[in-house]
Parts: structure tokens; C-alpha cells; sequence
């Protein structure tokens, strides 16, 4: 749910759908809970990221929209606090890196290109992982 919020420009909302999701993982995890929550803490990472500095300016969040989010997720072991780090860290850097080469460009055209994929939520981040979703689901209804 968090993704499509994102995807639709609610970013205030799918903040507070991940930190929902993050407040529910569970302190202790088989594999498969595990790889899951890597992968949500990661996710969740890259769209705070993009949030934060990549969205549109009229769709971007400050640093105390997401303030209870990065409580939650503080709250958790440092394995996942280090995966959501990496999330945000690739989308912040990502952006950076376009932003750096669109200030280069010369070819108006090129730099069109470029702008308009600045601040599309696509080009920083793929779709959510939901076959780890259902090998997780597929444990939980074979226990």
C-alpha cells in the first residue's frame, strides 16, 4: 500500500504505511522473515530518499515527515537500520549523480530528458519484491 501512496504523490501517507509495516516486524525471524524485512527496510529506504530529495518540489517531504518513521526504524536491529541506510543512501546518491549531469549538459534536448526523469519515482526504485512477499505468506499458512 505504501508504494502506491508514493507512486500517486502521497508520500505523507506512505510514510506512515511504512512505518506501520516496520513497527510489525517481528524481533525475531526465520530466514524467509528475514530476507523480507531486509528487503521492506531497504525499500523503505529508497523511498524515503526519494521523498526527501528527488520527488517534485511541491511532493517533497522534511526531515520531520519522516521523523517517526526513522524512530521505528531505529528500533530495530542494526542489520536492518543498515539496510534502510543503504536504501536511502542509493536513491540520495543516484539523484545527486543526475543532478550533477544535468548542470553538464549542453544538449537541450539531453537535458530535458534529464529533468524529467529527476524526479520520477521509477527511475530510482523498481517494483516492490512481491514473490518475497508470498514465499512469506506460504510460510506463515504452512506453519
Amino acid at each position: 500500500m505504501s508504494w502506491l501512496s508514493f507512486r500517486r504523490g502521497e508520500s505523507r501517507d506512505g510514510v506512515e504505511l511504512l512505518e506501520q509495516l516496520v513497527l510489525r516486524i517481528p524481533q525475531k525471524r526465520n530466514a524467509i522473515e528475514q530476507a523480507y524485512a531486509e528487503h521492506v527496510l531497504e525499500f523503505a529506504g529508497r523511498l524515503v530518499s526519494f521523498s526527501r530529495h528527488a520527488a517534485p518540489d511541491n511532493k517533497r517531504l522534511v526531515r520531520a515527515d519522516i521523523g517517526d518513521l526513522n524512530k521505528a526504524v531505529l528500533r530495530r536491529d542494526a542489520e536492518l537500520v543498515d539496510r534502510y541506510k543503504l536504501g536511502f543512501r542509493d536513491v540520495s546518491t543516484a539523484w545527486e549523480d543526475l543532478r550533477n549531469q544535468l548542470a553538464l549538459a549542453s544538449n537541450p534536448k539531453e537535458k530535458a530528458t534529464m529533468q524529467r526523469v529527476l524526479t520520477r519515482l521509477t527511475y530510482y526504485i523498481k517494483d516492490f519484491d512481491f514473490g518475497l512477499a508470498q514465499q512469506l505468506l506460504r510460510a506463515g499458512l504452512d506453519e
